[in-house]
């Protein structure tokens, strides 16, 4: 499960979480100064500004010099924010450009600050993280959130793609009408890359437990898994599927006498014989040790079961007679219909075909007892 990066500790470490919260609280603080530095400077014009005009003109021009100097050193507290700021902070216009931004910013996207600020968030955001910084701005605006936050990718110049987790506020005078969006974004392009990389190495494992490592056909339980979604189609369709169980004859023979190298190389003809007598599209597996089964969908006008024997007994006659190999193949086989009409489950047809099989096993032996 991916882990969301908003949350301390998962997806952004912890220090991290913590340098972005602090940071907020000292945004926050900010804006509490210059609101209260504009409200001073407001009243040099308001009709209160009456009662300053009667004091002393001294009380009068300190009161001006302590509000400048109250925003001077406000917007110097801010300035120290913006540019040592362990994630990358912006100020956006309205119409989405970017009129501030700190160096963190710029070293993330991979431009110099004029060429940044040249650049509105639609012409560095991949495409096809758009729609969900354009909701998110526009939800903003109609006062539907205070903020939003959300997972985008950057382009940068040399075409490269880096990963953001992105934090937008949108800033209000106090008679509530938007002034611009300030934006956060941290780096999670390392974290996205060790994401792919567990999610391609699950993948992986998942393809190691359906295969067999001997002979690269599926193994029991990817047969099960497969052959139960054609048996689900074919009923769904109308078509029948082919349930074949087959055994390799003469096994213990061939290693007790030949060794486990001449057995296994046994295992593989078997497998190659039965994955040149189906299509790409059937399900051709190793159930264990000498065992295969086939799961085989209708496509094409029925062929007997018979038939499907005999293919297979002519491709087992043909590599004994070419193959020139120490030992002789044989396999035996049982095959089964799955009707859509009158589905049974997959178990069952897997137990019927694997009688008929043995049936056929012990047939072969006595007409070589009576011969």
């Amino acid at each position: 499960m991916v882990n969301k990066p908003n949350q301390p500790g998962l997806g952004v470490p912890a220090d991290a979480a913590e340098s972005r919260h602090q940071l907020e609280v000292r945004i926050a603080a900010l804006r509490a100064e210059l609101h209260a530095a504009e409200a001073a400077l407001h009243a040099l014009d308001s009709p209160g500004m009456a009662a300053v005009a009667t004091a002393p003109a001294a009380d009068a021009a300190a009161t001006v010099a302590r509000a400048l100097e109250a925003q001077r050193q406000s917007e110097e507290r801010f300035r120290l924010i913006l540019e040592n700021a362990p994630i990358g902070l912006s100020f956006m216009a309205l119409d989405g450009t970017l009129t501030q931004v700190n160096d963190r910013l710029c070293d993330f996207l991979g431009r110099d600050r004029a060429a940044l600020l040249s650049l509105g968030f639609r012409q560095i955001t991949h495409p096809d993280d758009l729609e969900a910084s354009n909701d998110g701005v526009e939800r903003l605006l109609a006062g539907q959130a205070t903020h939003f936050q959300v997972e985008k990718r950057y382009l940068r110049p040399d075409g490269s793609v880096v990963h953001g987790l992105l934090s937008v506020a949108l800033v209000r005078d106090r008679h509530g009408v938007p002034l611009h969006f300030i934006g956060q974004v941290a780096d999670i392009t390392e974290q996205k890359r060790a994401e792919r990389l567990l999610q391609e190495q699950a993948e992986q494992l998942r393809a190691l437990s359906l295969v067999d490592e001997l002979t690269g056909l599926y193994n029991r339980r990817g047969f099960l898994s497969l052959a139960q979604q054609q048996c689900n189609t074919a009923r769904r369709h109308g078509k029948r599927v082919l349930i074949l169980f087959a055994d390799l004859d003469g096994m213990k023979e061939i290693n007790d006498r030949l060794g486990h190298e001449a057995g296994d190389a046994a295992l593989c003809a078997g497998a190659e014989i039965l994955r040149a007598c189906f299509r790409d599209s059937d399900v051709v597996a190793r159930m264990g040790g000498d065992e295969f089964a086939v799961a085989a969908m209708e496509v094409a006008p029925p062929t007997t079961l018979d038939g499907y024997v005999r293919r297979i007994e002519e491709a087992v006659a043909l590599f004994n007679d070419t193959s020139g190999p120490a030992w002789q193949l044989a396999m035996s086989v049982g095959l089964v219909e799955f009707d859509p009409a009158e589905p049974r489950p997959l178990a069952e047809l897997l137990q019927r075909a694997d009688e008929l099989m043995y049936a056929r096993k012990r047939a072969r032996k006595l007409t070589r007892r009576s011969a």
